[in-house]
């Protein structure tokens, strides 16, 4: 360091909390970063009321015939979930989280990210095209077999009522590297629009986040003085 400064990389992640919500038929979030690498574009809602000590999973909050995880998991499934005869996983289904880290989407139609107003990707995706492009963006496709998802979430019913998750790469991902770092805004900031298409309004109220993943860098100077480049 007496020759040169040292350089240091490493990722962090700005958190955009919005209002309360209604979740109507348009739903449109809107955020402002500004930053050296813009990496992942995160999306989610979490529910208005968030009791942390409520568990969805099937029957726990009843204290006469609450099930386990595994007692739930290994139930013999006739249809999907909610609709089985036993009536073993209408309480919570799989979802074995409190209601804080819940993200309900249900009744999505499509779902849209844009920067400074131009859309991201041709057209507004449907709930499947989501969460194949959130796989994508988390190289899921590139991982061995030991990865994968949740157990709870066994079809798209569950990924829209528990585990709904945009996400959005603007790098380019190939079998874990990264050979092309994310959006430059330093000279200008980025206006960031999530849009979000339901198929009837609810009375329901949520709390829209937007995490934007970054890239920065820490230089250390000689005496110990140290600068972070944004």
């Amino acid at each position: 360091m007496l020759s040169s400064d040292l350089m240091i990389g490493y990722q962090t992640y700005i958190t955009n909390k919005q209002t309360f919500i209604l979740k109507s038929t348009s739903v449109n979030v809107l955020t402002t970063v500004n930053t050296t690498s813009l990496d992942q574009i995160i999306c989610c809602l979490q529910p208005a009321n968030t009791p942390i000590f409520k568990l969805q999973l099937a029957g726990t909050n009843n204290t006469n015939s609450g099930k386990t995880f595994n007692e739930v998991f290994t139930t013999d499934y006739t249809g999907p979930i909610g609709t089985d005869t036993d009536n073993a996983v209408t309480s919570g289904d799989l979802y074995s989280q409190i209601m804080y880290f819940m993200s309900d989407t249900t009744g999505l139609t499509s779902s849209s990210t844009e920067i400074n107003n131009t859309p991201l990707m041709p057209q507004p995706l449907d709930d499947a095209t989501v969460y194949n492009e959130t796989l994508i963006a988390l190289e899921n496709l590139n991982q061995d077999m030991s990865s994968g998802k949740h157990p709870g979430y066994c079809s798209l019913s569950p990924f829209l009522k528990y585990y709904f998750t945009h996400i959005v790469s603007p790098q380019n991902i190939q079998q874990g590297d990264f050979y092309k770092s994310g959006l430059d805004c330093r000279a200008s900031a980025l206006n960031i629009a999530l849009k979000l298409v339901f198929s009837n309004s609810s009375t329901d109220s949520y709390t829209p986040y937007i995490f934007c993943k970054c890239n920065r860098i820490m230089q250390i100077n000689e005496g110990h003085a140290v600068t972070i480049i944004i």
